[in-house]
This record gives C-alpha cells, sequence and structure tokens, in this order.
C-alpha cells in the first residue's frame, strides 16, 4: 500500500508528526496519522478526515454544536486560507503572510464574541480593511457579499503587481527571487508588512538594506 506522505504539513490546527498507525478496516487499510494541535495536544486522525478538514483540532479545541453554524464555517474557511498549504487559496493568504491574530486563532469563542458584538448576521462576509494585513480585530469587519465583491474588483484594478515575479537585492549585490514573501521575511527576520509595503510600492522599495523590483 503506498502511503501519500502528510509529515510536516498543517492543516487547520494541527500539523501531522512524522508517524502513523495502519487500522484494517472492511474496505481495506487505512492510516492514521500523529498530530499536534496547535494547543500542544497530540491525536490520531485519519488522513482523509485530515485532508478533507472533517477534523483539524483535537477534542478540547473541537467547537460543540457549531459544526454546521455559518460563522464557523467562516472561521474555517479563514485558518485553512492562512495555514493550510494544501487550501486553493493559501497562495494569496497564509503564503503572503497573512495570519489570524492569537486570540482569535486559538478560540473560536472569542472570534464569535467579536462576530457578534460587531454586528454580524448571515449573509454577512468578513473584510480585512487593509487587504496586507491579517485577521484582527481591528482590520476587520461585516460586509455584504455584493460590497465585498465590489471591493475585491476595484484591488483587481488598483494593484496590478504580480507577486510571482519578486525578486530582493542584498547590499551584497545577492539577488533572490521570491517565491513566497512570508518565508523569506522569516528566513531573513524582516517584518512582513514593511517588507509587502515596499514590493507593492506604498513605501520606497528598499528596506533593511534589500531593495525589492517587481516585473
Amino acid at each position: 500500500m503506498k502511503i501519500q506522505n502528510l509529515s510536516g504539513q498543517r492543516f487547520g490546527c494541527l500539523t501531522v508528526l512524522d508517524d502513523y498507525i495502519r487500522i484494517q478496516k472492511k474496505n481495506g487499510t487505512k492510516i492514521k496519522w500523529r498530530c499536534k494541535c496547535d494547543c500542544g495536544n497530540e491525536i490520531y486522525s485519519f488522513s482523509d478526515s485530515i485532508k478533507k478538514g472533517k477534523w483539524n483540532y483535537c477534542d478540547k479545541c473541537r467547537p460543540s454544536g457549531v459544526r454546521n453554524s455559518k460563522l464557523y464555517h467562516i472561521y474555517h474557511g479563514i485558518l485553512q486560507r492562512c495555514y493550510n498549504e494544501n487550501n486553493p487559496s493559501y497562495e494569496k493568504y497564509g503564503a503572503m503572510g497573512i495570519d489570524v491574530c492569537d486570540e482569535w486563532r486559538n478560540s473560536y469563542d472569542n472570534f464569535k464574541f467579536w462576530a457578534n458584538s460587531h454586528g454580524y448576521s448571515d449573509g454577512l462576509t468578513i473584510d480585512r480593511i487593509d487587504s496586507s494585513i491579517g485577521y484582527y480585530p481591528y482590520n476587520c469587519r461585516w460586509i455584504t457579499l455584493s460590497e465585498n465583491s465590489a471591493r475585491a474588483n476595484l484591488g483587481r484594478h488598483k494593484n496590478h503587481t504580480k507577486l510571482k515575479n519578486i525578486t530582493a537585492t542584498s547590499q551584497d549585490g545577492i539577488v533572490i527571487h521570491i517565491t513566497n514573501i512570508k518565508r523569506f521575511c522569516e528566513e531573513h527576520h524582516l517584518n512582513y508588512s514593511s517588507v509587502n509595503a515596499a514590493i507593492r510600492g506604498k513605501s520606497k522599495p528598499e528596506y533593511h538594506g534589500w531593495i525589492f523590483r517587481t516585473d
């Protein structure tokens, strides 16, 4: 049986560790991976459940009675976009340094309290006021789907920077082609917001000795 290696990958609140067990089922052998939740707890979860997002947190962190609520799906979608590298939207969010504040990331109840106290109702969608910053209480609000679509269209017209062609040149003349802004910042101990602003032309193209260019 060929096993798809999920070790080291992140799904929701779980990070898959380098350890698994085989479970014999009527329809064949299933693989359960050992995973570490953001809270520190470790669990074993089936490969299919992890990849399909059916079980991306430990028992302690699993919200009770909310899996079918619209608000929970919004919350889960935010975490998927920002932290699941297999999510189709990850390249536009997590890979670009868009993150979630610890207050929300570690507790759905905190996110729910903020949402309900800031005008949430079914039919609204969450919107980041500054699209270069992550999901933080001061940077988020609830708007209608039509307003969200209008903002997205405006953003596409205003910002034509293609992040696939970014180069950073150091003071020593070293040229690096950036494919993941967040990873570049982590490797070189740079502030993501400042680098992102330099790349997108919101500030000078130079930051901490690096000069950024886009094609």
